[in-house]
């Protein structure tokens, strides 16, 4: 080949290896700590490697040590460190790339690059790195006497192992096979591989000790995090999302399709001795495309986009190590097909919008942009550490009260022991949700337990995915309360946990028994004496064994009934279950937690029944095997001393009393209601919990005749003749009602109280709101038609009765006013009635009424609060814009009411004129 033609391909090898490479230079040198679930997990990570923590033994998680590259937080590492890892991430790029485009170099093969490594430059390092092993690994076994490729494969594995269990198990996997594979080819003798072997074994060992691992305890605490991420963590794919799974599948079935495409075509040249390098590196991609599926599909909501940013680079690498000769057309037809798949789903489903950037012409002087912040960045880098370093040096209220006592921060929200400059001391999972096996939740058991279990715990009753929060880490739940009593309640309402000297030994398990349950079925829960544990043992049958290796496990919701009537349903996991959870007693909030670890649940709301349930509606229930075994222990919660709990109790008055300007307290205040005047007002009760010690109210209120500020504050009331009393109330901003009422001014109308009812005299209380203005002169007070029973009243965990529609609660009276209503829906589902419909009187205005559902039966009437929804085709067809918001939907659980057949009637209320309108339709329900 001439020297010109040679010095051509490299100017035009060397141009596009510069312009990829400014494409993806890092858009940024670091980012700055907050709260939430994911920003938390990656404090962790920053505050264990400050506090030296030991991986494996004191923190074990997803993340390993190197779990900083995917956060970049200028908290606990040098911007030397930083940009180490960004110099080593552009020379293996460019290393990379060389090596491909000196095989492939063509304007096609150029273009498929730039465009399936467009969406890279926003991907998080964990996966880039994948792929970067990925290639080398590839390169090393078609060219395993080039040692650079083994070096690579081998450090980049090592990286990814320390970096997130999950990408370094399968990456350290694939290493293993690959050499494996050589063996079995005899491209190199056993007794090399086995030299190789062994120096990658100590590599790891060595590694482990310079970055602070104890790897046996790491390797176990991965294992057992990624065994049982898939049913601990998974989110379905929403009906938004669909198309994104068929476009998966797609690309999925296309690797298939061009694995057994070659196979066949190279049997048929009889070809397979001479292209088996190449066949088995179909199988490693395939392996790798199954595995990043189930990272972007099991939690099946943002984490789709990890799926199609990287899809396209297995594609291009699937092309470049085809059978030569064989297979060029067919592959880049597959390839190119995928790319253009992930293009489509990348456009729809990323906010980034990496193509249509590209169309607009604005990815360029973007870039540029973001090239100059990362530099501004990491010139500003040890600065901001140090900025970061005085805020948590700072007398926050919890530092002030804590001090240099180490803590622990329960469920999940790390974010506040940073923001407030604690001593880190967590459990080894950091995180509730996580400890989602015995082994998992054995180890932040025993660290509670031991003598190195933190002096204090900023504790907070909450889950995620709609779980119930008091089935996580349920055996950390019995260290809790046998090694800490409560100290307090912060004014955020979080509560304050502090150690005792010494391990309760008063839980004994008094007996066991064993039942059979099955799914769908109630079963009964009647001691109400002991704390009942149970392990619960339900099954998958084969095929739902598959549909969790494929994709996701069959889903699991479980409702309690409880003893006033209530009904509440949560999501469960499978795993957890089989540790052994509470059953017995309801805790769902902080006050219940408080009563539950101040008198072992015998102030709590006990739960009369439980019953699973599958998802019957979208036909997986025959995935779960129907019957199932639950092994119940009882432990004795009476045999702590009248003398142990009272000195927790003057414990805590007394740290109460050292630090009453920090805490807050359950106990509602008397006030005089009199001096507050009537107002205009919207508003609803979505939550009202009531329990012998306690009530629990949240819901949404706002003035309609003037604007309402975050400033006003509003507390939730209690009135009867002897008295008005506030709940200490939190304000919760509602989006949802800005779009609903189209009114900025409405975004904190959201409140939640709990109260403990000590202090408050029996009797029915009517519950209300009070309003103060930022002049503390404007007061107004709405009260509801709900009635609240306090002391030894009869418990209101059903629907007040009356004789008829007219003594019902809410005292309904039917106006003369014309009533247009309609009830279109009426969904008999599972252990739900669902009802949908409008109402409207001509000359209401439908955004200031609330719609009620009236249920008349033989003897009793019920009334119900239904949730506004906003129907314009009412307003089209009445030719009324006053009728937008006529609609209403009800979710009622038919266990709300007792059986037998009601005929539905509608109750529209005009609060700003005080008037209502009923109207009793010819429709009909039958509760069974």
């Amino acid at each position: 080949m001439p020297a010109s033609v040679t010095r051509s391909s490299n100017l035009r090898l060397g141009f596009f290896l510069i312009l990829l490479l400014f494409f993806l230079f890092p858009p940024s040198f670091f980012r700055m700590p907050g709260p939430g679930l994911d920003s938390s997990y990656f404090l962790g990570v920053h505050l264990a490697l400050k506090f030296h923590l030991v991986f494996g033994r004191d923190f074990s998680f997803v993340f390993g040590p190197l779990g900083i590259l995917d956060s970049r937080m200028p908290i606990a590492v040098s911007r030397l460190v930083y940009l180490g890892f960004d110099i080593y991430f552009m020379v293996t790029l460019f290393f990379i790339l060389k090596d491909i485009l000196k095989k492939e170099l063509s304007a096609g093969t150029a273009a498929f690059i730039f465009l399936s490594s467009l969406p890279v430059m926003y991907q998080l390092p964990d996966l880039l790195y994948f792929i970067f092993f990925l290639a080398c690994l590839c390169a090393y076994i078609k060219q395993p006497g080039k040692y650079l490729f083994l070096v690579q494969a081998a450090i980049l594995s090592t990286v990814l192992f320390y970096l997130k269990v999950s990408d370094g198990f399968v990456a350290v996997f694939l290493f293993v096979v690959a050499e494996g594979f050589l063996v079995y080819r005899k491209r190199k003798p056993l007794k090399v591989i086995g030299i190789e072997l062994g120096c990658y074994v100590v590599w790891l060992v060595v590694t482990s000790w310079l970055l602070n691992v104890d790897l046996i305890g790491y390797v176990r605490a991965g294992a057992g995090l990624i065994g049982g991420f898939g049913e601990a963590m998974y989110l379905p794919l929403g009906e938004a999302r669909v198309k994104f799974g068929y476009a998966a599948v797609l690309i999925s079935l296309l690797f298939v399709l061009s694995a057994v495409y070659a196979v066949r075509r190279v049997a048929y040249d009889r070809a397979i001795r001479e292209y088996t390098d190449e066949l088995f590196i179909h199988v490693i991609l395939l392996a790798a495309v199954f595995y990043l599926f189930k990272a972007g599909f099991v939690r099946a909501d943002g984490h789709i986009q990890n799926f199609f940013f990287n899809i396209s680079l297995v594609a291009g690498l699937m092309f470049v190590y085809r059978p030569k000769n064989v297979l060029k057309r067919i592959s880049a037809f597959f390839s190119i097909a995928v790319l253009v798949v992930s293009i489509w789903a990348l456009n729809e489903s990323s906010p980034l919008e990496p193509y249509l950037r590209l169309v607009r012409l604005s990815l360029v002087t973007e870039k540029i942009e973001e090239i100059r912040t990362y530099f501004r960045e990491a010139a500003a880098y040890e600065q901001t550490a140090a900025d970061l370093r005085k805020t948590g040096a700072q007398e926050s209220e919890v530092k002030k009260v804590i001090g240099d006592s180490t803590a622990d921060i329960y469920p999940y929200e790390i974010f506040e022991a940073f923001s407030n400059g604690l001593k880190y001391a967590p459990r080894p999972v950091i995180q509730s949700y996580s400890s989602y096996t015995e082994y998992l939740d054995g180890l932040n058991y025993s660290k509670y337990l031991s003598a190195g279990a933190p002096d204090y715990i900023v504790y907070n009753t909450a889950s995620i995915d709609g779980r119930y929060p008091f089935f996580d880490e349920p055996r950390t739940g019995l260290a809790i309360l046998r090694h800490y009593s409560v100290a307090g309640q912060f004014k955020n309402e979080s509560l304050l946990l502090k150690k005792r000297q010494a391990v309760s030994d008063d839980l004994h398990p008094v007996r066991t028994d064993t039942i059979n349950g099955v799914i769908g079925k109630e079963i009964p829960v009647t001691d109400s004496v002991h704390l009942q544990y149970a392990r619960i043992y339900i099954n998958y049958n084969p095929k739902g064994d598959l549909r969790k290796l494929l994709y996701q496990p069959p889903p699991l919701w479980v409702t309690f009934r409880l003893d006033n009537g209530a009904v509440r349903t949560f999501r469960v996991v499978r795993p957890v279950l089989a540790e052994g959870v509470l059953i017995n007693k309801f805790i769902d909030n902080n006050y219940a937690f408080r009563s539950w670890l101040k008198t072992r649940g015998r102030s709590n709301r006990n739960i009369k029944s439980i019953r699973f349930d599958t998802d019957m509606q979208h036909n997986v229930g025959k995935e779960v095997l129907r019957n199932f075994r639950i092994i119940n222990t009882y432990y004795d919660i009476r045999g702590r001393s009248a003398e142990e709990m009272a000195e927790d109790s003057l414990n805590e008055i007394a740290f109460d009393k050292k630090h009453s300007e920090y805490f807050s307290t359950f106990r509602a205040v008397r006030f005089n209601g009199n001096l507050y005047g009537k107002g205009n007002f919207q508003y609803a009760i979505d939550k009202l919990l009531l329990n012998r010690s306690y009530i629990d109210v949240e819901g949404w209120a706002f003035r309609t005749d003037t604007l309402n500020t975050p400033e006003t504050a509003l507390s939730v009331v209690l009135r009867s003749e002897s008295g008005t009393y506030r709940l200490p109330s939190a304000a919760a901003q509602r989006p949802d009602l800005v779009q609903a009422f189209q009114r900025l001014d409405v975004l904190h109308a959201g409140f939640a109280a709990c109260v403990g009812t000590a202090g408050i005299p029996a009797g029915n209380y009517q519950l209300g709101l009070s309003f103060v203005g930022p002049d503390s002169n404007c007061k107004r007070i709405v009260l509801t038609d709900q009635i609240i029973p306090v002391g030894d009243v009869a418990d209101a965990g059903e629907p007040a009765a009356g004789a008829d529609e007219r003594s019902a609660r809410g005292g309904i009276d039917k106006l003369k006013a014309r009533i247009e209503s309609y009830i279109d829906t009426i969904e008999d589902r599972r252990d739900h009635v669902f009802i949908r419909g409008w109402a409207y009187v001509k000359g209401w205005n439908s955004r200031q009424t609330s719609n009620r559902l009236i249920f008349k039966g033989d003897k009793t009437t019920y009334v119900i609060n239904a949730v506004k929804a906003e129907r314009r085709d009412v307003a089209e067809v009445m030719r009324d814009t006053a009728a937008r918001f006529s609609g209403f939907s009800l979710l009622l659980s038919k266990q709300a009411l007792p059986e037998g057949c009601y005929r539905i009637g509608i109750c529209a209320s005009d609060q700003a004129k005080g008037n209502n309108a009923t109207d009793i339709t010819g429709k009909t329900i039958n509760l069974e």
